[in-house]
């Protein structure tokens, strides 16, 4: 069924009116002067018949009108165009050619008709009102200079699409469109205005023939909102490729043209189908194409009551007519009640142009136009664009194009019927909504996944867990470094270098507070400072280590010299003072701060993103939210470099400590020599090494886990470094109640300071060590011979 109704009259003008070729259904009127217009009609089927009719009709009742070209006779010459550019040019030289002179055209309905047959007709002089589209500009204006469009523009479509595509949410769309020059200008403005908006242009299809490949793109391509403008025998096979793609609801909205004939999809897929049974039913077609939205002008005279035709009203015989032509207007895309329009404003250009073809000279009549009258021609185009009545179409006026401004309206074909959904205003770009949108599933189809970025934290529970290690480590750090200093003077204390324990404290405070700074290197923003995220860190970390076993290691180092020399030697190990061995710590300090420079200094470190991991959102599946966690590192096309320096130099220095530990192994002054304990804390090193790092490589992506690891490592390291330094000592100390300890029965002229410096005192210290380190060999030899 094309039309769901019809009225008797109308069925009884489709009747007479299909089999006829020329004329119209007025009496002849001896009275009047017979004037011609010219119909160029699409093609004959049902929808195209009715439309004879109700413009046949206008005719009628315009020559029924006493006010509006009252001294003529309006008589319509028209044929069918087959909505072929060829057929339409043939059929426009038979008017020419025929006994009557054309003062005006209506027509045609096809832009792609009047593409070809509007630039042909202005040659003649003749003006035209169309309902073909057309996009209005000054290319416009030369190639169509006496067109006029009844039909809304092309121009106020595109602004309606945007401001739908934001009352949606929409911001990412796909274009498909016949490759005609009306639809492809239309598109190629829907881009650009898209791309303005901020809104994602997927992918630009355009077809001549077959637009199986250009639907398969839009597949490959995800696309989900479609704007598709093309013409309606086109538009079943677009809807039963997409079926067999699967381009249709719940997931996918298409949004095309709204001047489609009542139920097209039927007409057209009947058709194909009786030639081809490999098309989709008609069960197939209407699947595909539930829910589609479509754009055409808003073109409804509500109020009967406001139909004026310059004053000139229509008559109560003609009122149930009109209502007629509205409700098919309201539920499809017929344009029948233009069709009437477009007489109205034929009729009122060539009335408005009677006087002023008096004011010529000489006067002219409307009889007396030829196809050479571009004078006649302008002031009829003139007053074409001036003409303004509130017709069946709503308000009708015109611009300096001769384009018809109007409101758009979106329609949604729901449950099989056309419902007109919202208004927008081009003017205002204000939307007013009629009826509210019906999607499958109750939901806004959205436009496509959404990616929603999610870095990578550390939770709240182990960031305070690693602080409050570190402030435990800070506080322990201090107060030995407060006993340190308190108790310099004693012996235990003095001869274990109190300088050198202060020195690893700080370290180990250095590394207590590296722990938290290494959470900027895990936590790392995208627009984070290099320096701050990616080497404050790394610099701290590795100056608290060159400091903490740099001091413990040179404590140890000047224990192996001493052991080492013999007293003919003692010279040579006078040199290890602490100045000495705290420049040897300097450097090591120094190549830290050189490393980091130089790739500070040579931006060798840059932040990078690395995808770790895509969630989907299951509390609201429709929305289609997909989490994509995100972590950021510091990178370096020569971080292995970096780090294997880095390692290979700490690592030496852990052989050092682990080499002067082994050298020292026998001296047995526990208050004196710290070896002892070397081992333990280099052992301790590398085996938390050996958990963490493969720990970090193999859960990359557990940021938590990894700052766990290292804060707990760090925090066990310089635990343990303190406590093997200081506990014995702080021990002896509680055991003497802090008194004085003598460790040997040295002369006093060893000890006495009255008159000793400094440096006397330290060769003392070191002749003394000697002496005790030499009877300790010599007992060890005495042991050995017996």
């Amino acid at each position: 069924m094309y039309i769901k109704s019809r009225s008797v009259v109308s069925c009884l003008y489709i009747l007479i009116f299909s089999c006829l070729t020329y004329g119209t259904l007025s009496q002849n009127d001896t009275t009047k002067t017979p004037i011609y217009i010219a119909g160029f009609m699409p093609f004959p089927d049902p929808t195209y018949d009715h439309l004879v009719a109700s413009v046949l009709t206008a005719i009628d009742h315009v020559n029924s009108f006493d006010k509006i070209l009252h001294d003529y006779e309006l008589r319509m010459i028209w044929n069918w165009t087959m909505a072929d550019p060829g057929k339409s040019l043939l059929t426009f030289y038979e008017f020419i050619n025929s006994p009557h002179t054309i003062l005006m055209a209506w027509g045609p309905t096809y832009s792609i008709v009047g593409e070809t047959l509007n630039v042909v007709v202005s040659q003649y002089n003749i003006v035209q009102v169309g309902i073909a589209q057309f996009q209005t500009d000054d290319l416009f204006m030369r190639d169509y200079p006496y067109t006029i469009q009844i039909y809304p523009n092309a121009n106020i479509f595109n602004p309606a699409r945007i401001s739908l595509f934001n009352e949606l949410g929409w911001k990412r769309a796909s274009i498909i469109f016949q490759d005609v020059d009306l639809f492809r200008g239309e598109m190629e403005q829907l881009a650009e205005m898209m791309v303005a908006e901020g809104i994602d242009v997927i992918s630009i299809e355009g077809f001549s023939d077959e637009p199986a490949y250009r639907i398969r793109n839009l597949k490959k391509h995800d696309s989900r909102i479609i704007v598709g403008i093309f013409y309606q025998d086109m538009a079943v096979k677009i809807f039963c490729e997409a079926y067999r793609q699967g381009l249709y609801p719940p997931k996918h909205v298409w949004m095309i043209v709204g001047w489609y004939h009542t139920n097209w999809w039927v007409e057209e897929t009947e058709k194909i189908r009786e030639t081809n049974h490999d098309f989709c039913t008609l069960q197939e077609m209407e699947i595909a194409v539930e829910g589609t939205l479509s754009m055409r002008g808003f073109e409804f005279q509500q109020n009967a009551s406001r139909l004026d035709f310059n004053g000139e009203r229509p008559s109560k015989d003609h009122e149930e007519y009109l209502e007629h032509l509205q409700r098919m207007l309201l539920t499809s895309g017929a344009c029948d009640s233009y069709g009437y329009d477009q007489i109205i404003t034929i009729s009122l250009a060539l009335n408005a142009s009677i006087e002023d073809l008096k004011q010529l000279s000489p006067p002219k009549r409307l009889e007396d136009f030829t196809y050479e009258s571009k004078y006649m021609a302008d002031i009829i185009y003139k007053n074409a664009k001036n003409v303004k009545f509130n017709g069946l179409t709503g308000f009708v006026g015109f611009d300096e194009y001769g384009s018809r401004q109007s409101e758009a309206v979106v329609q949604q074909l729901q449950d099989g019927n056309i419902t007109q959904v919202l208004v927008h205003n081009q003017l205002k770009d204000d939307i007013r909504f009629i009826n509210a949108f019906k999607w499958s599933g109750g939901f806004v189809p959205v436009d496509g996944p959404t990616y929603e970025i999610i870095q990578l934290t550390i939770s709240q529970s182990k960031k305070v867990f690693i602080y409050i290690l570190s402030g435990l480590g800070i506080i322990y750090a201090s107060i030995l470094l407060v006993l340190n200093i308190k108790y310099r003077e004693t012996r235990v204390m003095k001869l274990s270098s109190p300088l050198l324990n202060s020195l690893i404290v700080v370290g180990c405070i250095v590394l207590y507070v590296s722990m938290v700074l290494y959470l900027w290197s895990l936590e790392i923003r995208e627009n984070s400072p290099v320096f701050v995220s990616c080497q404050l860190g790394l610099l701290t970390t590795c100056v608290g280590f060159s400091m903490a076993f740099g001091a413990l290691f040179m404590k140890t180092y000047r224990v192996y010299s001493i052991f080492k020399a013999t007293m003919t030697r003692l010279r040579a190990a006078r040199g290890l003072h602490n100045s000495t061995l705290f420049s040897y710590i300097a450097a090591f300090v120094l190549i830290d701060v050189l490393i980091n420079g130089f790739a500070y200094w040579f931006n060798l470190f840059e932040i990078v993103s690395h995808e770790v991991n895509e969630k989907n959102d299951t509390t609201n599946p429709h929305l289609e939210l997909v989490y994509i966690e995100v972590s950021y590192e510091c990178s370096s096309r020569y971080n292995s470099v970096l780090s294997s320096f880095l390692i290979a130099y700490k690592g030496a220095m852990l052989l050092f400590g682990v080499f002067l530990a082994w050298s020292t192994r026998n001296v047995k002054l526990v208050h004196l020599n710290d070896s002892h304990y070397i081992a333990i804390c280099v052992y301790t090193v590398v085996i938390c090494c050996m958990i963490t790092v493969p720990a970090a490589v193999l859960h990359s992506n557990k940021l938590g886990l990894i700052f766990v690891l290292f804060g707990t490592t760090i925090f066990l390291t310089n635990t343990l470094v303190l406590s093997l330094v200081f506990l014995p000592k702080l021990h002896v100390l509680y055991k003497d109640g802090g008194k004085d300890v003598n460790l040997s029965t040295m002369p006093s002229e060893f000890t006495s300071k009255s008159t000793i410096s400094k440096n006397e005192c330290d060769v003392l210290e070191d002749l003394y060590l000697q002496k005790c380190l030499e009877l300790k060999r010599l007992k060890c030899r005495l042991k050995a011979s017996t």
